[in-house]
């Protein structure tokens, strides 16, 4: 069975439901005490990005100006075990809760959060597409970029930075068969578990392409978290396996970082969301 057959949910997916925000970031929301995370979700990060994935990288001066930013303003970044011992009531909310998520294991990236993020006391996950370790990005058309390597992922473990699986092979998981798919999780999972030496628990999607049927096949090969492409801070009511996540983009101003941090989004996209609630609320003339 092919699982071209089911619903996708990528970057232009309509969010399923509603779902309430708070832009009092890591505050308690109401009677429930709910809280809303921002999953941060950068790609490549370098000194010098390439010209043709601009909108997908940070330089490593702005990243790490990102990062100063949250210290400065008692940040806490949570490991996403850490995020589902959080919601399932193991472990207390910090007052400001942030996640950050690196896609891909470009070597660049991966250099830069070993140089940044233990500077503040941070933590990350950087998810691995396993068959490429070492290697060079294959799945974006016209870039090339290096990947880290084994020996630099286990510097990322001795410097508290956690891993995660994206795969064997970077592939759509929506446009594979069952058994394809299967191997894709379950390989990638165990690779990276035999190499570190730790139980691997959380997976991004490649490309966001997830549905129902992937999702079964993720749970079923032991991921407890999946982080989709969905825009939005996620919240006490997210599907684990489909978390939502905040695009960082370096194309993006320093305000839209912020913005994005506190809304889930820019600070264009924002203000337009904030008119249309208003005009839809405003009484007819």
């Amino acid at each position: 069975m092919l699982l071209t057959n089911r619903r996708v949910v990528s970057h232009d997916s309509r969010q399923i439901g509603q779902r309430r925000q708070d832009t009092r970031l890591g505050t308690r929301q109401g009677q429930g005490g709910t809280v809303d995370v921002p999953i941060l979700m950068y790609h490549q990060i370098s000194a010098t990005p390439h010209p043709a994935y601009a909108q997908y990288s940070q330089s490593t001066a702005q990243f790490a100006r990102q990062m100063r930013w949250l210290a400065a303003r008692g940040y806490t970044t949570l490991s996403l075990d850490s995020l589902v011992r959080c919601r399932g009531g193991a472990e207390s909310w910090p007052r400001r809760p942030v996640a950050i998520t690196i896609d891909d294991g470009y070597a660049d990236a991966v250099r830069a959060a070993l140089e940044v993020l233990p500077k503040h006391g941070f933590t990350a996950t950087v998810f691995l597409v396993t068959g490429a370790v070492g290697g060079r990005s294959r799945w974006d058309a016209g870039v090339d970029l290096p990947l880290a390597g084994w020996e630099l992922v286990r510097e990322l473990r001795q410097a508290g930075i956690h891993c995660g699986s994206h795969t064997v092979t970077h592939r759509r998981l929506t446009e594979l068969e069952a058994d394809a798919c299967r191997r894709e999780l379950e390989d990638a999972k165990r690779d990276i578990e035999d190499r570190l030496g730790e139980p691997v628990r959380h997976l991004s999607y490649p490309f966001g392409a997830i549905n129902p049927e992937v999702r079964r096949l993720a749970a079923a090969a032991g991921y407890e978290t999946g982080c989709a492409v969905t825009i939005g801070l996620s919240t006490d009511d997210d599907d684990p396996l489909m978390l939502r996540r905040v695009r960082i983009l370096g194309t993006d101003g320093f305000a839209d970082f912020v913005c994005r941090l506190r809304t889930g989004r820019a600070v264009s996209d924002a203000a337009r969301r904030g008119l249309r609630r208003l005009l839809g609320r405003a009484p007819s003339s």
